[in-house]
């Protein structure tokens, strides 16, 4: 490479006003604007912790925070969790009924499905 490849802190980079200011254009902005808004609800928050740094040079886990569960995100993004689980169950259960799927199969179908919900959105 002829030029040196720069660093870029995206963290110090805010492009709310840009994505703000693109709700008062054009019809396709506006979609873009919203659909930038429901991804970053859909990320949800990822888990963080505060470091401290002590005063001989040592760090510790001052405090962890948790992230926004699977469950939190679908109800931000207007999902009720809850029908979504008893529509899951409903489907096992008429799975179970026409023989397309075990008792052993749907209990650990919901249970995986059950687990997901209370999940966090980022990789654990």
């Amino acid at each position: 490479m002829s030029k040196p490849v720069e660093h870029v802190d995206i963290t110090k980079i805010d492009t709310r006003g840009l994505i703000d200011a693109y709700e008062k254009t054009a019809y396709q902005a506006r979609n873009t604007a919203r659909a930038a808004r429901i991804y970053t609800q859909m990320l949800g928050d990822t888990h963080a912790v505060h470091v401290v740094l002590e005063d001989d040079g040592t760090w510790s886990i001052g405090e962890v925070i948790e992230g926004d569960t699977v469950r939190e995100v679908l109800s931000y993004l207007q999902f009720d969790p809850g029908d979504l689980k008893r529509a899951m169950r409903r489907d096992a259960e008429r799975a179970v009924k026409e023989g397309r799927m075990s008792v052993e199969e749907s209990r650990a179908l919901l249970s995986f499905y059950e687990n997901g919900l209370e999940g966090y959105t980022y990789l654990e």
